[in-house]
């Protein structure tokens, strides 16, 4: 039988506006999947909704692959139904799908959900597809399917070791000249285009709220750093990138890594030539200072972190491990050695209270960070959070997945409603950014990369 045809699809965050989105990124969970089909000698085509493209169900598409997580669920869905009706033989995977495996299979619109990891469950079903014109999902490991009515999950795929035997990304297969459309509107230096890098997988702290342990392991796993090296390396020369972005969840996982990709960068003699930002723990950092500075030598000008709460018992409900004292030291450590702090916290936690709202604004004013993301608690499907709530019966009833965006309160809070909720969340971030101390600290760093002499050794909030 002829080579099946793939088409491997990224539903986007929001469809209204994607197409004129300013900050899109390259989507890795497809380009990689689609990647590594590739390299086996199958034809594929990528279609990234996210950056305003649409799919089209060509009679010679064989094989629809799609990827999301819960708040793309729903757009995920539709394009499943689309595809089903034109013919195609329909594969969903990402975290909701894994998590989520019986309900999307009773859509009807999918043949198999690909859970976790997907590239060898993906190649699986390419070549029973050529082979036989169809696919037997009892023989696959890591899927989820139907037999007749009854549900069946097949035993995971063990997760993939050997992160360097999968190819590069192959960034040709998508249209390159989309993911420029950026602006320096506020974001001041962050707005260059960006070149994603995924340099590791699995996280071993294991989040409360967070999907990452559960659908990539608690195991950390990493490519080399000739490898990582290469893929800088050509997004720098070959594509004409200056920004790069380190998606790993933990950057500084191993400080002994860390600092070995920051010497290649310098190495390479790139340093001057890239800036780049990466996520990272901040008690790694106060216990290793020393790679805070060797990653702003080699061009590292932000550092996103979880920051989450300032209130203990909130943390260990979390699962974190960071104190709000080594959150502190972090950004004091980043801003002594020119590197932007990106702080992302929690708002809205069950027991949260006007007080507790109060408390955390003035703390993150404290803080000060170059930039603070501030989002509402969301049980996504797979947390211990999630699992949680449902036994408690916090879950708010008839809520869209598109709901769970970190913007809408998705269960019952023990003392504020949930428009409280959501409208301190908007008040909070206008004020943060309105401060006179951050208009006069941090938004020279931001535009400029200077840092200014205060005027005064402690400015108000």
């Amino acid at each position: 039988m002829k080579k099946p045809k793939c088409l491997f699809v990224n539903p986007p965050v929001i469809e209204k506006v994607a197409e004129r989105f300013s900050f899109i990124s390259m989507p890795l969970a497809i380009l990689y999947i689609g990647t590594f089909i590739q390299s086996q000698g199958y034809e594929v085509e990528l279609c990234d909704m996210n950056a305003g493209q649409q799919p089209v169900f060509s009679d010679d598409i064989d094989i629809v692959g799609i990827s999301c997580d819960t708040v793309k669920y729903t757009v995920g869905m539709r394009v499943a139904k689309a595809a089903k009706a034109a013919g195609k033989y329909v594969v969903m995977g990402g975290t909701h799908p894994t998590f989520d495996d019986e309900a999307t299979l009773r859509s009807g619109y999918v043949d198999v959900v690909v859970r976790s990891e997907g590239e060898y469950q993906m190649l699986e079903i390419v070549k029973q597809f050529e082979a036989n014109g169809k696919v037997d999902p009892s023989t696959i490991k890591g899927v989820a399917w139907l037999d007749g009515d009854a549900f069946i999950r097949n035993p995971a795929m063990p997760f993939i070791k050997d992160l360097d035997s999968l190819p590069i990304p192959n960034r040709e297969l998508l249209d390159v000249p989309r993911y420029w459309r950026q602006t320096r509107s506020w974001l001041g230096k962050f707005a260059d285009p960006v070149y994603n890098i995924s340099g590791s997988r699995g996280c071993p702290y294991d989040c409360s709220f967070c999907i990452v342990t559960a659908n990539y392991g608690a195991k950390w796993r990493y490519r080399s750093v000739d490898s990582i090296m290469q893929e800088i390396e050509e997004g720098f020369y070959k594509y004409k990138y200056r920004t790069f972005f380190f998606t790993d969840d933990i950057f500084n996982a191993s400080p002994k890594r860390a600092m070995a990709i920051s010497q290649a960068i310098i190495d390479a003699g790139l340093a001057d030539k890239i800036k780049w930002t990466a996520q990272c723990v901040t008690n790694i950092f106060v216990k290793f200072p020393e790679v805070v500075e060797i990653m702003a030598a080699a061009g590292c000008m932000g550092v996103i972190m979880g920051i989450e709460s300032m209130d203990p018992e909130t943390l260990k409900d979390y699962n974190k491990t960071a104190t709000s004292d080594d959150n502190a030291e972090c950004i004091r450590l980043l801003k002594k050695n020119g590197i932007a702090s990106m702080a992302s916290i929690i708002i809205g936690h069950p027991k949260e209270t006007r007080e507790s709202l109060q408390a955390t604004m003035k703390y993150m004013c404290d803080l000060n960070p170059e930039m603070l993301w501030i989002n509402i608690l969301t049980p996504y499907v797979g947390t211990t959070m999630r699992r949680e709530f449902i036994q408690s019966g916090r879950l708010l009833p008839n809520l869209s997945w598109e709901d769970y965006d970190i913007s809408h309160v998705t269960f019952k809070l023990d003392y504020l409603q949930a428009w409280e909720i959501e409208v301190t969340r908007k008040a909070m971030t206008a004020m943060y950014y309105t401060r006179p101390r951050y208009i006069m600290e941090n938004l020279p760093r931001l535009f400029f990369g200077k840092t200014p002499t205060p005027v005064v050794k402690q400015a108000a909030c």
